[in-house]
Order: C-alpha cells, then sequence, then structure tokens
C-alpha cells in the first residue's frame, strides 16, 4: 500500500495569526455543515489563498509562505483554527526569526499544526493533531470574481456586525474599497464587495449578501 502523501505549510507567526483571525472572522459556526466550520487553503509554491463563507458572506486573503510547498488543499476545521488562535500568542516571542507555524496535512486527511519556537523543524512546543473536514468547499471563489467584475448598484440594507468582522482581513491601517454591485436577478440585491489593497495588489476580499429591505 502506498504511503500517503505529506503536504506541508509553514508561516510566520504573524501571518498564522492573521491567517486565523481572519478564517474565524468568516467561517460558520453550523455544526450541521461541517464543510463551512472549515476554513479551505489551497496552497502553492509560496503562498496560499484562505476562502471561508457562512452562506450570508464570504472572505478571502492571500498569504505569503516562510518555505515553498506543493500545489494541494487541505480544510482545516473551526476548533484547530480556534487552537491556533488561543495558542500562537502563548509560546515563544513574535519577534524570533524561527518562531513558525507548521500545518502538516496528508491525502488521508490527517493533519497537524504545530507552533514551533525552536530552531528545530521537528521540535514543536505544542501542537494540535486531528483530521482535516471532509466535502467539497462551495465555489465562493467564483462569486467573489463575480461581484469583483460587477457592475455598480444601489445602496442596500447590510448588518454592521458583517462589516465590522471583516475589519479582519486588513493587515494593517489600510482601508477596504466598497462596492455595492448590481445583480441580474431583479428580485435580489447584488453583493456588497470589499477590496484590501496594498501597494497595488489585492491581498484580501470580501462579499456580504445585503439584508432585503421591503421597496
Amino acid at each position: 500500500m502506498a504511503k500517503p502523501k505529506t503536504h506541508t505549510i509553514v508561516l510566520t507567526r504573524q501571518s498564522a495569526k492573521y491567517l486565523a483571525t481572519a478564517a474565524l472572522s468568516g467561517m460558520s459556526t453550523d455544526d450541521i455543515t461541517p464543510v463551512i466550520c472549515a476554513a479551505h487553503i489551497k496552497a502553492s509554491g509560496d503562498e496560499l489563498q484562505m476562502l471561508v463563507t457562512d452562506r450570508f458572506r464570504a472572505h478571502s486573503a492571500k498569504i505569503g509562505l516562510a518555505a515553498k510547498t506543493t500545489e494541494h488543499e487541505v480544510l482545516i476545521p473551526r476548533d484547530a483554527m480556534l487552537w491556533l488562535n488561543k495558542n500562537i500568542a502563548h509560546f515563544g516571542r513574535y519577534t524570533a526569526d524561527f518562531n513558525r507555524i507548521v500545518i502538516t496535512s496528508t491525502d488521508e486527511r490527517a493533519l497537524t499544526i504545530s507552533v514551533c519556537i525552536s530552531e528545530e523543524t521537528d521540535a514543536p512546543s505544542v501542537a494540535w493533531k486531528g483530521e482535516a473536514t471532509k466535502g467539497k468547499f462551495p465555489s465562493m471563489a467564483d462569486l467573489i470574481a463575480k461581484a469583483r467584475d460587477a457592475a455598480d448598484g444601489t445602496p442596500e440594507i447590510v448588518k454592521l456586525d458583517f462589516l465590522a468582522k471583516a475589519r479582519s482581513l486588513s493587515r494593517g491601517l489600510e482601508s477596504p474599497l466598497i462596492r455595492f454591485t448590481a445583480s441580474d436577478n431583479s428580485n435580489k440585491p447584488g453583493a456588497i464587495y470589499l477590496r484590501f489593497p496594498s501597494q497595488g495588489d489585492i491581498y484580501a476580499e470580501a462579499i456580504i449578501q445585503p439584508q432585503i429591505s421591503a421597496r
């Protein structure tokens, strides 16, 4: 029997904190649908793309990696992200060059997240071990792309809580561009689109489905 293929993602502590914060702010807490209670990670080369949704909105972000990786996808469950968000700040110093987070997954869904503060890659200070979420993640990336290219629409009602949580996608002082987009369905408003740029590059995006108001 062939040995399961192993994939490794290496992040700086700062990038891992951004990943956990951005993912938790937009993923579902509805355990009836486990696949959207997870962060969809698509990694290749020196970058990963994170995507989360709770059906009413979606958050997406590009994050640079500290080491190159093979092309792969993994669904990291909410409890693993909660663990990472909690434990990343309790070990070592953010400023140490060798501090890092290592996310290891296999084709058979085995998943390990290690907080490493030593220079030895095989000596994590603390680790989460479990299984990656199983299932097909919805094609929210297509909806974000559609909103990105949509014509401008009229303002709609939006939950302030959704806008506040989208702030977690910001890496610092950058302010997002916010657009109300037109819909191709006359009975449904277009998505509210947020774009977070830095030096001309879009590093994060979000869409929010507005509340339908009586007209």
